[in-house]
């Protein structure tokens, strides 16, 4: 029983700050009626990534099923986004002719995926810590959180956001474009050379702690 409300609090937490997210990114976007059924996505999607997270949780023997779990979440989101029949969900609740303006679909893609990877990280950073918790082990991982955490942080703040939606914008009188498009591309360079960086330390650390344990302990 305590699991299954730790299970509830994590998934109230999740979309709480996936809410957040899609939010932030609405009020920017100037987000119309779409965002309705990209709200409706996002609570589903939350409810199946917990239900999987909790089947992950039940019959795992190690941390590698999360990260499995996570990175095939993530996969059939954006998989799922790019489908035809998603988009005309969204245009059926829309004011907005958007179908065949780029621009409007990179904005609702991003009010929608960007909350749902937010969800997901949230959830197997916190199911494996538990898991752990749990089984009296430490496994450290490699993945660079730090760095992860940081990049999401910039990215959904409302200066990330508003540079996202300048870069994304097409105007034929704005000659700011290619510089917000620029600033995209160095600050994502910078933070692939973070992660890059972090990850080997990481692993470094990891080999390192693997030599100096004796085998049998």
């Amino acid at each position: 029983m305590r699991t299954l409300l730790w299970f509830i609090g994590l998934w109230l937490i999740s979309l709480f700050v996936a809410y957040l997210v899609a939010l932030s990114f609405a009020d920017v976007f100037r987000a119309q009626e779409e965002f309705i059924a990209v709200q409706f996505l996002i609570v589903g999607y939350s409810l199946i990534a917990t239900a999987i997270f909790g089947a992950v949780y039940a019959f795992a023997r190690t941390t590698r099923p999360f990260a499995i779990a996570a990175a095939l979440l993530v996969v059939v989101a954006v998989a799922g986004a790019l489908v035809p029949t998603a988009y005309d969900a969204f245009h059926a609740r829309s004011t907005d002719p958007w179908r065949g303006d780029l621009q409007k679909s990179a904005e609702l893609l991003l009010e929608l995926l960007a909350p749902i990877f937010v969800m997901v990280g949230v959830q197997w950073r916190w199911v494996r810590r538990r898991w752990l918790m749990k089984n009296g082990g430490k496994q450290p991982v490699r993945w660079p959180w730090w760095t992860t955490a940081a990049a999401v942080a910039v990215a959904v703040s409302p200066i990330g956001i508003a540079v996202t939606k300048s870069a994304i914008e097409y105007n034929a009188t704005d000659f700011l474009r290619d510089l917000w498009v620029m600033t995209m591309a160095i600050a994502a360079a910078v933070a692939v050379v973070l992660g890059v960086a972090e990850f080997y330390i990481r692993a470094r650390r990891i080999r390192a702690q693997s030599v100096t344990t004796p085998s049998g302990s």
